[in-house]
């Protein structure tokens, strides 16, 4: 069993968010998940048409509900619908592969979501149980991250009641970092987490941040 789950791992680490059989569009989704996958879909419409000048306020967006409700479902529905706008605008494959990024606390949850996702550690470049500090500009730990959020548009993090105040802190700290240079590009520099729309998933009832709060 081991060595099966290690090659998915493999298969899946790192990989693009693609949902291969498009059986999560909005039709099989019910009214709360489709008022959910609308206002994804909705930003991601008005970000794509969006000038440098124009005004934008990012989403951020809470997706609740207990086990089996269906969030993972709409998770990937919006994906989805986030990657056909973004292609509609004419962007190169490798844009429409990376404009969203999906990540968990963990890597069975991350595991879970499929489609590329990974652990947030990994995603923001955080370290676990040390101080995060600034990176040096040549760093290839600054690259490796500006690699991997330099497409990003949407940021889905999964189980956030497992995600703690200070561990959410280094993360506006790494993305900050990654990010800045787009923010100032974009006119984006009043807002958070680098101007990416932002999905918490989860349930604040279910397991807590581990030496956090």
């Amino acid at each position: 069993q081991k060595p099966r789950l290690e090659a998915l791992w493999v298969a899946y680490r790192d990989k693009p968010v693609r949902n291969r059989q498009r059986a999560d569009e909005r039709e099989v989704l019910d009214p709360w998940q489709r008022f959910a996958y609308d206002i994804v879909r909705e930003k991601a419409v008005e970000r794509a048409a969006r000038c440098r000048s124009d005004p934008y306020s990012p989403a951020r967006l809470f997706l609740t509900g207990g086990a089996g409700s269906g969030k993972t479902r709409t998770v990937r529905a919006f994906v989805q619908a986030y990657q056909d706008v973004v292609r509609a605008r004419g962007s190169d494959q490798r844009d429409v592969d990376n404009c969203c990024k999906l990540a968990a606390p963990t890597g069975c949850a991350s595991f879970h979501l499929k489609g590329g996702a990974s652990t947030c550690h990994r995603l923001f470049g955080v370290p676990v149980s040390r101080a995060v500090g600034p990176l040096a500009a040549a760093s290839t730990v600054l690259e490796g991250l500006q690699e991997r959020l330099g497409r990003a548009r949407l940021a889905v993090l999964d189980e956030f009641s497992m995600l703690g105040r200070r561990f959410m802190g280094k993360v506006l700290y790494r993305v900050k970092d990654a990010l800045e240079y787009r923010v100032l590009r974009q006119g984006l520099e009043q807002v958070s987490m680098g101007g990416l729309d932002v999905v918490l998933s989860g349930h604040a009832a279910q397991i807590k941040a581990i030496g956090d709060d």
